[in-house]
């Protein structure tokens, strides 16, 4: 499975955890998360900074300071990326329930990740884990092994 047939499955499965997903659909999928908030991150951040930067030089404490800081923290480019991560969530748990799935795990496994630490770590091992060879009950083994 290449990077872009990978997006194009997640999308198409936007919100089905039933099923499994292979490594390379789930890790294309990760990457393409992680590359894609990275930048709209660096492009909120370099927004931020800039109308925040003269403000803290001019040494203003008054409540228009802070409001102008609070203005250039959501500022547009915090909702564009809010919005993005918030589209995004639902097909990111479901191709990492699918992904617990191929190694023969409950998707329930997914809450791990509210442990912190020791849940990334463990949901770390369980998504690099090979897929289960034969089919298991959450169906066959998928094509993009």
């Amino acid at each position: 499975m290449t990077f872009f047939s990978s997006i194009r499955s997640v999308f198409s499965k936007y919100a089905t955890f039933s099923g499994r997903a292979g490594r390379p659909e789930f890790w294309w999928w990760t990457l393409f998360e992680y590359v894609t908030r990275g930048l709209l991150g660096a492009i909120y951040s370099v927004i931020m900074f800039d109308m925040i930067a003269p403000i803290i030089a001019s040494g203003a404490t008054d409540d228009a300071a802070f409001d102008q800081i609070m203005a250039a923290v959501f500022n547009p480019a915090y909702f564009v990326l809010l919005a993005w991560s918030l589209a995004i969530l639902l097909p990111s748990l479901a191709v990492a329930v699918r992904r617990l799935h191929d190694t023969g795990r409950s998707g329930w496994f997914v809450l791990l990740t509210f442990l912190p630490f020791v849940g990334t770590i463990l949901m770390i091992v369980f998504m690099v884990a090979p897929s289960d060879p034969k089919s298991n009950a959450w169906g066959a083994l998928p094509q993009s092994k």
